[in-house]
């Protein structure tokens, strides 16, 4: 943690392990500075897969690395709401875990792209089932049910865990609620024409 004399709008996911209180504003715009070199060399290094830094020009990659931020946020917002396991399988292999967009990153704004309520923890085959709208989740009895499309094979898809019925392992309540409500709405709506289809 660093404490600034003022507010400074640091990124989010960026964890310090020192105190360093300043007074005198040079030195606050040199740690500044440095602190966010440090986190922008970070995110460099973690580009995504087949993309290196002299592969694309100067906004590109400032593009990728502001994205690859704002999922990291996202990520760990989501966690921090849901905990770092599958919400339907109970799986907690991070390596397994994506953090699902329930409104498509594609179509939302940047206040959605980091809303913990826009999102779910799934496992990577069921994360890919529901970022195509084959399975989505309707609210029963204050339960959020996972209902599978007719489209795919249920007797495979049990024998991988997933199956029509299954509850998400979560208990939401307030605002988060709602907002959560207002995006599944949007998958279920898109789940529901696909299936018709």
């Amino acid at each position: 943690l660093i404490l600034f004399e003022k507010y400074i709008n640091m990124p989010d996911n960026f964890s310090f392990s020192r105190y360093l209180i300043i007074k005198n504003k040079e030195k606050t715009d040199y740690y500044l500075d440095h602190i966010k070199k440090l986190f922008s060399d970070e995110v460099k290094s973690n580009l995504p897969y087949g993309i290196s830094s002299c592969d694309v020009g100067e906004t590109e990659r400032e593009a990728i690395i502001k994205q690859r931020t704002k999922q990291t946020l996202f990520r760990n917002r989501l966690f921090s709401m849901w905990g770092a396991c599958c919400a339907v399988t109970n799986i907690n292999i991070n390596e397994l875990i994506i953090a699902s967009h329930i409104k498509p990153w594609s179509e939302c704004n940047n206040d959605e792209r980091i809303d913990a309520a826009n999102g779910v923890p799934l496992c990577t085959h069921i994360d890919k089932l529901f970022d195509k709208h084959l399975v989505t989740f309707f609210l029963v009895d204050d339960n959020w049910i996972l209902s599978i499309s007719d489209k795919l094979d249920k007797e495979k898809l049990s024998s991988i865990g997933i199956n029509d019925g299954d509850i998400l392992s979560v208990n939401l309540s307030g605002e988060y609620l709602s907002n959560f409500k207002k995006y599944m709405k949007l998958h279920n709506e898109k789940y529901n024409r696909l299936l018709n289809n």
